[in-house]
């Protein structure tokens, strides 16, 4: 998206990565926004890539679910960026 700014003209272009919330396990949340994020990277510009902790089978907070067998994780969401 090109800003004008004085006598110049920028191109901005955003990359944003977005996953689900586990709060038992805040590493494993940070690590699937990360990897979210490279993933809208390498995909392309101006992307957005969610990537919920169920599409990660080694996400620790999935393992407290099945070892409990109730839903410990809340429906919220983390994300990161790249401008």
């Amino acid at each position: 998206m090109p800003i004008a700014f004085e006598d110049m003209t920028l191109s901005v272009t955003v990359s944003i990565g977005v996953t689900s919330l586990c709060p038992e396990d805040i590493e494993a949340t940070l690590h699937r926004a990360d990897r979210a994020l490279y993933l809208a990277k390498k995909g392309g510009r101006n992307r957005v890539e969610l990537l919920l902790q169920e599409q990660e089978p080694q996400a620790v907070c999935e393992k407290l679910n099945h070892a409990t067998s109730t839903s410990m994780c809340r429906p919220s969401t983390a994300a990161a960026a790249s401008i």
